[in-house]
């Protein structure tokens, strides 16, 4: 009777043994997703049809379909650094700058990114970058201003009297270029960018962005809701007046001539054409808006810390012209 019992147990083991070891099928699991509503989203660019996203964690996301569907974008080099902002110098070819000094660069249009610069001994952030065609700038931390002339593939150093300060935006119309950042910094170039200098100072706060309005105009905006206006291609500047006192962190002018700034709180501030008074359209939420993007179509995208989506109170009405015939 031992015997048996001993035998049988033998069994059990050996069978225990064999399902343990034996190859099963994997459970199947729903497909990991990332929401564009739930990504912290600092920068947004235009890719062609496409729109292209960039946050925390390294994470791109790109849309085909006009923000309706967000995919995740394919990195050669997972880092897992914060990107803060991207550009795109044609529909394929474009650049996304983050922490650690990382930069990726994709010539599909967003779908596919190989790395092309990473610090592997300083942690110093880039915290923006632009460009005109091939010659593309990447700005950030104390002062650094970094410059490609064969569209992002390779970067160099390019010296500038920024003081260490750091440099929050970049933006550029004909020959003229601005550099703005810490404690009213602001760098103008005439020569697209060949030789910067620093501006007299007219204000002691950070300036967070740079938007060219054309024809020699701008604005530059800031903290506690500091905008100025330049008509004479950044020579002299001029205060504009704002309904409430919220820093600004992104603006863009849309395509029917609305100029558009974005920031803390949710806060949505709307000109019909950067002269004209402001109107608040949203204020005194709890999470920031970091970036606006006037896309294709009329459509306008807001990003920041609730993610990425197409708004609806900014996009251009349909002309009945358009609407498709029955």
């Amino acid at each position: 009777m031992t015997r048996l019992v001993g035998l049988a147990m033998s069994l059990i083991t050996l069978i225990a043994a064999l399902v343990a070891f034996s190859p099963r099928p994997m459970p199947s699991f729903r497909p990991t997703r990332l929401d564009a509503n739930e990504l912290i989203v600092n920068g947004v660019a235009q890719a062609g049809a496409r729109v292209v996203a960039v946050g925390e964690q390294g994470h791109i996301l790109y849309s085909a379909d006009d923000g309706s569907h967000w995919q995740e974008a394919e990195l050669g080099k997972a880092r897992g650094s914060t990107l803060n902002q991207v550009w795109f110098a044609t529909p394929d070819v474009g650049v996304a700058v983050g922490h650690d000094g990382w930069i990726v660069r994709t010539t599909d249009g967003g779908r596919h990114w190989q790395e092309v610069a990473f610090d592997t001994k300083r942690s110093d952030p880039l915290l923006g970058v632009w460009g005109d065609g091939k010659v593309l700038f990447a700005y950030g931390s104390f002062g650094q201003l970094l410059k490609s002339d064969d569209g992002g593939v390779h970067w160099a150093a390019q010296p500038i009297d920024a003081d260490e300060r750091h440099l929050y935006g970049l933006a550029g119309q004909g020959d003229t270029r601005l550099l703005v950042g810490e404690q009213g910094t602001l760098l103008r170039s005439t020569d697209a960018g060949a030789s910067w200098q620093k501006q007299a100072p007219f204000y002691a706060g950070s300036l967070f962005g740079a938007l060219a309005l054309g024809k020699g105009e701008w604005l530059v905006y800031g903290m506690r809701g500091h905008v100025f206006k330049s008509v004479d291609d950044g020579a002299s500047w001029q205060p504009v007046a704002l309904p409430i006192p919220v820093t600004l962190f992104g603006g863009a002018k849309l395509a029917d001539g609305r100029v558009v700034l974005v920031g803390q709180g949710g806060s949505v501030l709307v000109s019909p054409d950067g002269v004209a008074p402001f109107a608040v359209l949203h204020a005194g939420g709890r999470q920031s808006l970091t970036a606006v993007l006037a896309g294709r179509d009329g459509s306008v995208y807001t990003a920041g810390e609730t993610g990425i989506a197409r708004d609806a109170r900014l996009s251009a009405p349909v002309s009945p012209s358009a609407s498709p015939r029955s």
